[in-house]
């Protein structure tokens, strides 16, 4: 009763006081429970979905892909969306973009997914508040009538795809999923309460197939593996050499270039990278170059400026115009699923230097195209890409050679197009 009375439910209070067993049973039904989408979504309870009965059940569907997906935020994963939805653009469907945020950082790919898509909605530009997003969805989702969604990452699909699977029984929904988040199962187990209304899971290496199995208990039947695949014609029409690139940046070009590419956000750790160059600045031999932006960067500024041996170049969508000037990559972040950049830098033969977590591990043990260290600590940390880079520098310049054999076999474009196509269309 402390709650603000328009919030009340007021068939759920009659409920409560009148036929309390059949409150108890409603508000245990899995449907009304609440849950980790929810939660992301920005309710703070569950509920029913009954606000739609009266909507006919629909078989005349429209050669359609609905994209439903969180934001357009610069990232690997919205890359890796984008590829899905122009493969599925060369099969004559018509592509729906709809993603939950599309203010400021949230929208940076948004004028990039419109080259593919026919129409684009911004949820959080058309309703204000968790609910209304939710049945702008649904209204979307009703105008539209695709045969198609490809869910990634938006949580009022989640809570909403009972009630698809109810009225659009012959819709086909695919749940495209990356990796848990640290200490966080994240939309592994947002999509969890869900998975019985989800038709396809699609994920990005056999390691999270084994996570889907092995803890989610999702049938393997459901699971597609398909391996990430890079911007190949943008890496294969490179314009600029590593000196012509680091000239035009006013960087040394005999100096070892030492590079970080990657969202200022705490899961990819540029504090580390800055901490390095910190660490090595009476080393006049290396000097290091930071690519990205993010909500750390106003904490990282002040020291990034400071330091002569290190150059901020801001951000970039176009990482084939930054990688040509690196002899050597670092990515010390905290977590991945199975990360773009590790195949990015392996495509033009570029080693790295990464974490030891799940998704580089992967590559590098199957690529041999770079050295892993061990997580222990801050400080511990830059010790040891320290000492690799001073120790196995040369060692690292010969590794990187192996990459263009690793993706012709694990990221070969044609197969990976061949995959997307038999996921969707056979």
């Amino acid at each position: 009763m402390k709650r603000n009375f328009s919030n009340l439910n007021i068939i759920d209070a009659l409920l409560f006081i009148v036929w309390p067993n059949k409150y108890i049973i409603k508000k245990s039904n899995p449907i009304n429970r609440f849950s980790k989408a929810h939660k992301m979504a920005g309710f703070i309870e569950g509920f029913s979905l009954d606000f739609d009965n009266k909507n006919p059940i629909c078989n005349d569907l429209n050669n359609t892909v609905l994209c439903t997906h969180f934001w357009w935020h610069i990232g690997g994963a919205e890359n890796i969306l984008l590829d899905f939805l122009k493969e599925l653009k060369l099969q004559d469907f018509k592509i729906i973009d709809t993603a939950a945020h599309g203010y400021g950082d949230a929208g940076i790919l948004f004028k990039r997914f419109g080259k593919t898509a026919d129409s684009q909605y911004i949820l959080d530009e058309i309703a204000h508040g968790p609910f209304p997003r939710l049945v702008a969805l649904w209204e979307i989702i009703k105008q539209e009538k695709p045969k198609i969604i490809l869910n990634m990452s938006n949580p009022y699909l989640y809570i909403l795809s009972p009630l698809i699977k109810k009225k659009f029984p012959n819709t086909i929904i695919y749940d495209l999923l990356h990796c848990e988040d640290y200490d966080d199962n994240g939309w592994f187990e947002a999509a969890y309460q869900y998975q019985n209304n989800i038709d396809r899971r699609i994920v990005t290496s056999h390691f999270w197939k084994d996570v889907l199995i092995q803890k989610y208990n999702e049938k393997p039947e459901k699971i597609d593996v398909v391996y990430n695949m890079i911007n190949y014609d943008g890496f294969s029409n490179m314009k600029y050499t590593r000196n012509e690139l680091l000239t035009k940046n006013k960087i040394d070009t005999k100096k070892k270039i030492i590079g970080f590419i990657g969202r200022f956000e705490w899961q990819k750790r540029p504090d580390i990278f800055v901490k390095l160059a910190d660490s090595m600045k009476t080393n006049d031999d290396f000097h290091f170059v930071m690519v990205g932006e993010g909500n750390m960067y106003s904490g990282l500024e002040t020291k990034i400026k400071s330091l002569t041996n290190l150059t901020y170049l801001g951000a970039t969508k176009n990482p084939e115009t930054v990688y040509p000037m690196f002899d050597i990559a670092i990515f010390p972040s905290k977590y991945e699923g199975y990360p773009l950049v590790g195949i990015e830098c392996a495509h033009i033969g570029l080693p790295i230097i990464a974490s030891n977590i799940v998704g580089f591990r992967e590559q590098i043990n199957n690529g041999k195209f770079g050295l892993l260290y061990d997580i222990n600590g801050d400080d511990e940390d830059v010790e040891s890409i320290k000492n690799l880079l001073l120790t196995s520098y040369d060692e690292l310049i010969k590794l990187g050679k192996n990459g263009t054999s690793f993706i012709n076999e694990y990221h070969n474009e044609k197969i990976i197009k061949e995959n997307i196509k038999n996921v969707f269309v056979n």
